[in-house]
């Protein structure tokens, strides 16, 4: 639904606006002011070219719509919890106030297997969000979802657990 709203909003936003064109009747005298001539106004006859509509937003597909083949971090989930160990740290804030719990941050995995639209879906406090967010933006590229053979953008949604050891 949000994508459609978006996708509208574009839409209008960038709808040429045409100039209107004036009609001057070609029989009547110029006008005169204090016995002065005044020139007519000139004509808008120019009329700016028509923009080509934007291409749709390309579909974005969810984890749970039916893949060929969903998208995932080379080496599966057993190197997607290892790249996350040992890249996350935890915050001091966060580790101060006692802070546990997960943070869930959505992306979006491209066609070409990068990721961009990283956010925060529910955060804890502490820095975490940050943390989280800053792991996930500089992770490396990831095999891309597959549609009808073709590859596809998909929405992911990872938790990332923060626990502190006794």
């Amino acid at each position: 639904m949000k994508q459609t709203l978006l996708w509208i909003t574009v839409v209008m936003l960038s709808m040429p606006v045409c100039a209107q064109q004036r009609k001057t009747n070609t029989n009547r005298k110029p006008a005169t002011q204090q016995g002065r001539q005044v020139q007519p106004a000139k004509q808008d006859t120019e009329i700016p070219p028509k923009a080509a509509p934007p291409e749709p937003p390309k579909k974005i597909y969810e984890t749970t719509d039916v893949l060929e083949k969903m998208p995932e971090f080379s080496g599966g989930y057993p190197a997607l919890r290892q790249y996350l160990g040992s890249n996350l740290n935890y915050p001091n804030k966060a580790i101060e106030a006692n802070i546990q719990g997960k943070v869930v941050v959505t992306f979006t995995v491209c066609e070409d297997g990068t990721l961009c639209d990283e956010k925060v879906i529910q955060g804890l406090g502490g820095g975490c969000e940050q943390e989280a967010l800053r792991v996930i933006k500089k992770m490396p590229r990831w095999q891309p979802g597959l549609k009808d053979g073709k590859p596809v953008k998909v929405r992911y949604i990872l938790p990332v657990v923060f626990h502190l050891e006794d």
